[in-house]
């Protein structure tokens, strides 16, 4: 089962290597309270990946 909650995290060229210490502050505070969370890569040039979209988060079309 996929986890709820997707954390972008900020990579640089090597997608294996997240450098964000807030990043980690949140797997930390994550994993703490016992929550899983997908992990994925997020580069500053993707910035579409993470955009809002009115009407595209949970609950749409309810």
């Amino acid at each position: 089962m996929a986890a709820a909650l997707t954390l972008y995290e900020l990579a640089g060229a090597d997608a294996a290597l997240r450098f964000s210490p807030h990043c980690w502050k949140t797997r930390m505070a994550l994993a703490h309270k016992g929550l899983e969370a997908d992990r994925l890569p997020w580069r500053f040039t993707e910035k579409d990946a993470i955009a809002f979209r009115p009407g595209a988060g949970a609950g749409a079309g309810a």
